[in-house]
């Protein structure tokens, strides 16, 4: 019954456990700001633009 599937949350767990290492090793950032960006680099993410 398990296998009937293909699908499995691997990928989403994996992302998950690597913002909480960063998590860790940031303890002490002055601000979200400073954090979020980590994470951005981390995953070389681009940063949506706000427009105003």
């Amino acid at each position: 019954m398990i296998y009937l599937f293909p699908f499995n949350n691997g990928r989403i767990e994996r992302i998950n456990n690597k913002i909480k290492v960063l998590n860790h090793v940031a303890y002490g950032y002055r601000n979200f700001e400073n954090y979020r960006n980590r994470i951005y680099l981390h995953f070389a993410l681009k940063r949506a633009s706000h427009a105003s």
